[in-house]
């Protein structure tokens, strides 16, 4: 089966719009995903790669996403602590 080439870069263009949502907007809840989807995705893609990947690279390197704190406890365990 040959693949189409042009169908696999509308499909990363399509994904990575999704991909840069979630790391941009910390959805940690999808983050480790998105990172397992991003490696996979640069294993198996040929050098050199494409301009949608070096735009989402960008992005990790960016000093923003090095200085984001982490993110807070849930007002639920703030709850059960005060219970203890």
């Amino acid at each position: 089966m040959k693949a189409d080439l042009g169908l696999i870069a509308s499909f990363e263009a399509n994904l990575f719009l999704v991909l840069q949502t979630i790391l941009v907007h910390d959805i940690t809840e999808f983050a480790p995903y998105s990172l397992q989807l991003l490696t996979r995705l640069t294993e198996i893609n040929r050098s050199p790669l494409p301009t949608t990947y070096m735009q989402i690279f960008q992005l990790f390197l960016s000093l923003e996403s090095w200085q984001k704190k982490a993110t807070p406890k849930s007002a639920h365990c703030d709850n059960l602590s005060s219970q203890l």
